[in-house]
């Protein structure tokens, strides 16, 4: 059954020490980690797992999905929007980080910027962390359908309003010792474009509900990056229990050689 916890003052001070722990990594840093992180942690079998192809979370306008957000607050990552012409003439609109995210002000996407149309100027973007109830996509017949087995994302492009719904949220559950990620939060993408979100309750009957609470553990390296975590409801059913990936490995940008032949289209 769902429960809510007692004060937990130690537990809260804890999670406030990874407010926002992602900071740029070196080429060779996320070289190290991403091998690190592949080769004994990922399982490429696990069709629910986390791999690059498979990190976009979002929500099509009218859709509503539940989730678990793994950290207190999103972080930013410089970004450019480019647009690509397939082979069958469709057009695709490509996010490339932009090389400044390593310290590195050599960018060939913003020196193309400068001249095509094709490629825009480097601008904020929001990243949070997510287990994403509906899971991975994989195709059934002519269709991508949901596996509905509940895996890890990152919620990209986060609007300002929606971060800001979060965050609300998030004082609000820390004010009664609940942490963010021991929620679960419904999302909605409204027909206009708009978000909504609301903390998942149980309904206790005569007009009542509480939140539900999960149970939840995520360890950390001593960068305070994430490496993995178990999350379950309070009566022990899991909801996620394994890999978390390296949030600078998968952002990485593109080294400047790769992104040049990228732009010699």
């Amino acid at each position: 059954m769902p429960k809510i916890r007692k004060p937990n003052t130690e537990k809260k001070e804890k999670a406030k020490e990874y407010d926002n722990p992602y900071a740029p990594v070196s080429d060779e840093e996320a070289e190290e980690i991403s091998d690190r992180s592949t080769f004994e942690n990922f399982n490429p079998e696990d069709k629910n797992g986390f791999t690059q192809q498979n990190t976009n979370c979002y929500l099509v306008k009218g859709e509503s999905a539940d989730f678990v957000f793994l950290t207190r607050q999103f972080f930013k990552q410089m970004t450019h929007s480019t647009v690509k012409t397939t082979k069958n003439g469709t057009k695709i609109y490509p996010k490339e980080l932009c090389r400044i995210n390593v310290g590195d002000k050599d960018c060939p996407y913003c020196d193309e910027s400068k001249h095509n149309e094709s490629v825009k100027g480097k601008y904020e973007s929001r990243y949070w962390e997510v287990i994403d109830f509906r899971g991975q996509k994989e195709k059934e017949g002519e269709k991508w359908v949901y596996t509905n087995t509940p895996a890890p994302k990152l919620f990209m492009g986060m609007s300002t309003a929606l971060a800001t719904q979060i965050r609300v949220l998030r004082d609000e559950v820390e004010e009664d010792d609940i942490e963010l990620h021991e929620v679960i939060i419904t999302i909605t993408r409204q027909k206009d474009g708009s978000y909504t979100s609301g903390v998942k309750t149980k309904k206790l009957g005569r007009g009542k509900s509480e939140t539900i609470v999960l149970d939840s553990e995520i360890e950390r390296d001593r960068k305070g990056l994430l490496e993995s975590c178990k999350i379950a409801y309070a009566d022990g059913d899991d909801i996620y229990n394994g890999y978390l990936p390296h949030v600078p490995t998968i952002l990485a940008p593109k080294s400047v050689e790769q992104m040049e032949k990228d732009l010699s289209y």
